[in-house]
């Protein structure tokens, strides 16, 4: 997830047109089982001093591969100044859904400020294949959207961009898009829910409802290294049949620095039982992180069929400087 959201702070600057942020809910259906949302402001001294840091590492940069890192860090080292401060305000959400053949499907929508004159630029690019043939488009409600199929690919599994006042919407696939934009069915409520009780005013937060393995899936996207190692220290098929007991997990996330961010994440499980075994797992977990240099002060606190975990996560600082230090 880090290195997602990481790419798309960094490239983003040529999506969007100052717009007011769309709420989070316009991307819930009745088949979302996760959605997660990063949210930065021009006041938040976290995302300036992680900006500062990615700025420094781009103008040390020497690039050379021709890789779209490259050329990203090659158009905003032109600068003199800072100019990554002008994406902000800035929100990405995104949502889980799985389809018939159990396969994990998310879909994303992106809202930055700043360098509005490039977004027509660079939509324009979105329009036309490798080949410069044009992608086929579709009207989807009041929307044109682009179907961008790859060579033999069916237009139903492709992925579909959209952009509606200022904000761009990535889905994995027509039937979400249409799903979306026509707003043909009501939320879960379920996670409509849950959403309602997370504090939405931090610069992360989720809700994710186990469903289909999401618990499991979702982790391993967000970091596939740090949960390869704790999946090692654990036993992935212990840890495979605990996620099998938890039901829901809810985050919030505060990026303190460039180097910290101090997060609540909440577990609920089936039974007191398995919550227990899930403490025991997480204190697990935190040693192996810690040993990784990943991790700071952590608390555990459980109560019947859940368990609330405070947590610093630490090691932001290199692991962007190395990315974007990357070939």
């Amino acid at each position: 997830m880090k290195r997602t959201c990481l790419l798309l702070l960094l490239c983003s600057h040529v999506w969007a047109e100052p717009s007011k942020m769309p709420p989070v809910a316009a991307m819930l259906d009745s088949k979302t089982v996760s959605l997660g949302v990063v949210h930065a402001r021009p006041e938040d001294a976290g995302f300036k001093s992680l900006f500062d840091t990615a700025w420094e590492s781009i103008k040390k940069r020497s690039g050379g591969s021709g890789s779209a890192l490259d050329l990203i860090s090659s158009f905003l080292g032109r600068s003199g100044t800072n100019i990554l401060m002008q994406f902000l305000p800035f929100q990405m959400v995104r949502i889980d859904h799985f389809d018939e053949q159990n396969r994990d499907k998310p879909s994303f929508m992106v809202t930055m400020s700043g360098f509005q004159g490039l977004q027509s630029i660079f939509y324009g690019s979105l329009l036309n294949g490798p080949d410069g043939k044009p992608f086929e488009t579709e009207k989807i409600g009041r929307e044109t959207v682009v179907i961008r199929a790859k060579p033999g690919q069916k237009r139903e599994e492709a992925l579909v961009l959209a952009r509606v006042d200022g904000t761009f919407y990535g889905f994995a696939d027509l039937e979400t898009a249409h799903r979306v934009l026509e707003k043909k069915n009501a939320a879960n409520p379920e996670l409509s829910k849950n959403l309602g009780l997370v504090d939405q005013n931090q610069d992360t937060y989720g809700v994710l409802l186990n469903k289909q393995n999401s618990v499991l899936r979702f982790f391993e996207w967000a970091n596939r290294s740090d949960f390869a190692a704790i999946q090692g220290a654990i036993g992935e098929e212990k840890l495979n049949k605990l996620f099998e007991h938890v039901t829901l997990v809810t985050w919030t996330g505060d990026l303190i620095s460039d180097d910290r961010m101090d997060m609540q994440v909440h577990w609920r499980t089936d039974t007191p039982e398995m919550a227990e075994q899930l403490e025991d797992a997480l204190s697990i977990a935190r040693k192996t992180l810690s040993d990784r240099g990943r991790t700071g002060e952590i608390r555990l606190t459980t109560v019947d069929t859940e368990v609330l975990l405070d947590i610093q996560f630490t090691g932001y600082r290199k692991m962007l400087q190395d990315y974007l230090a990357r070939p």
